[in-house]
């Protein structure tokens, strides 16, 4: 696992230090200095590059929670599931049941607030909030819905897959029924 997930922290680093070390170097007309400016710019590309080539396992967690949004928005029910571990009946019955209700999400906005790893990397929660003007079936329009969800995930045949899904109140964090009433 990569040491830091943001790779910026150490490129502004190095770029400050290269700043204070050109100014000394074209003020004291030292060499030396130009070459730790320059050693110091390298430090930051190659910071940025190896963040590119390392893809740590809350990165690969949260690009599997951008795929789910997106199968959300577009109400694709079989694409959902396959994020679901297939021991974790109740919550497919639950997203089953909820989508076969909605008949569109307009505007969806799905932000993911956190993903904390646990037991090694092996287990996950995500905290995601959702926003979408909701219409279910039967051209009942339910308006502007903020929700809050706290997804449970553990890797399953190097996959990440949901094992609990719980519902908060956006608000005050509260658990609420996953297809209760806001």
């Amino acid at each position: 696992m990569w040491v830091i997930e943001n790779p910026w922290p150490p490129i502004v680093l190095c770029l400050f230090v290269a700043i204070v070390t050109a100014a000394q170097a074209i003020r004291h007309r030292s060499k030396l200095l130009w070459g730790l400016t320059l050693a110091m710019l390298l430090a930051a590309v190659a910071c940025y590059v190896v963040d590119m080539l390392i893809v740590t396992e809350r990165e690969r967690l949260e690009e599997q929670l951008h795929d789910l949004g997106e199968a959300v928005r577009r109400l694709d029910t079989q694409r959902v599931l396959t994020y679901i571990s297939p021991a974790a009946l109740p919550e497919r019955t639950v997203v089953q049941t909820g989508m076969a209700l909605i008949d569109s999400l307009d505007d969806l906005h799905w932000r993911v607030v956190t993903i904390r790893l646990q037991a090694g990397g092996s287990l996950a929660e995500a905290d995601v909030r959702a926003n979408a003007t909701v219409r279910l079936r039967g051209s009942v329009d339910l308006g502007h819905q903020p929700t809050r969800w706290l997804l449970s995930w553990r890797r399953e045949g190097g996959q990440w897959k949901i094992t609990r899904i719980r519902r908060l109140n956006p608000v005050t964090g509260e658990p609420m029924p996953v297809l209760g009433a806001q």
